[in-house]
């Protein structure tokens, strides 16, 4: 009885290990269809523990081939509890070439791992002409 019990709490004790050096990254869009030359915005949040540095990507005209940035936000940080911390940051792109465009996930480091958010789809068309 006493080994079922040491294996049943093994799980509950290590948990706030992983949950210590968890970090969350999540991207999303406000519209994944534009107009030629409109804008969208793209934001980036991240969650970690505050003890922890974390290094953002860093961006400085595109994310990628034909999504140009037109802005950047100052990373906006919060205190999610005593351990955790949240940094968000916009990014507002458009494009002036029509397609879709496939926005492949933000990188991110802490100590020696690697974390991604989700993939995201942009598409951008154009104005029909009679």
């Amino acid at each position: 009885m006493n080994r079922l019990i040491k294996y049943a709490l093994l799980p509950a004790m290590l948990l706030p290990l992983l949950v210590q050096a968890q970090v969350t990254v999540r991207a999303t869009i406000d519209s994944s269809s534009i107009l030629i030359g409109e804008h969208t915005r793209i934001r980036l949040v991240v969650s970690h523990d505050k003890n922890k540095p974390v290094l953002m990507p860093l961006y400085v005209d595109s994310i990628i081939k034909g999504v140009e940035i037109v802005r950047v936000s100052k990373p906006d940080t919060s205190e999610v509890d005593d351990r955790i911390i949240q940094i968000t940051t916009d990014y507002q792109v458009t494009s002036f070439d029509a397609g879709l465009y496939y926005i492949p996930p933000f990188k991110l480091v802490s100590n020696a791992d690697t974390f991604r958010s989700n993939s995201l789809g942009l598409k951008v068309i154009t104005l029909p002409v009679d």
